[in-house]
């Protein structure tokens, strides 16, 4: 018999009762990052530290995001976990298309991407202090940081 605290099965994926517990947890967080990107621009203005702030919000936003997700489906899953918040990020630079103060930008939905990367690398890593490991988690940092940085100037 196993643990109570034990979520994950041997094959890597959650128990069902687990599962739809962390599926409820993506579902109330993508809900989250709507309200916040989908709704009036938090304002600003033109500060280039303000913009890449807000731009390199939305790595950590879709980071948990993917890491819920990748909970939810089971470490054999990890991709799909990544190609969902990816997706959701689209959707979400889409719908900021029609609103009259808010931009869509594929900067944006880069660092949406790269920050999902990097939720999935920490639900992936078994332990954080594996070299490699951390390497891979830095590279999706730099990479988002970059994409924000991109945004502000460019963007």
């Amino acid at each position: 018999m196993k643990p109570r605290s034990q979520k994950l099965e041997g094959d890597g994926k959650a128990s069902p009762k687990a599962s739809r517990f962390f599926w409820l947890l993506a579902l109330a967080w993508g809900l989250l990052i709507h309200s916040l990107v989908g709704g009036p621009s938090p304002g600003g203005g033109e500060d280039p530290f303000w913009t890449f702030w807000i731009n390199g919000g939305h790595a950590a936003l879709f980071a948990v995001q993917a890491f819920l997700l990748g909970l939810a489906l089971g470490r054999r899953a990890w991709g799909l976990a990544a190609l969902l918040a990816f997706a959701f990020g689209g959707v979400e630079e889409w719908i900021q298309m029609y609103l009259p103060d808010r931009s869509a930008s594929l900067f944006d939905w880069a660092t949406d991407g790269f920050g999902a990367l990097f939720g999935v690398e920490l639900f992936r890593t078994e332990s954080l202090l594996r070299r490699r490991s951390l390497l891979r988690m830095l590279l999706w940092v730099v990479l988002a940081s970059l994409s924000a940085l991109g945004d502000t100037l460019w963007g």
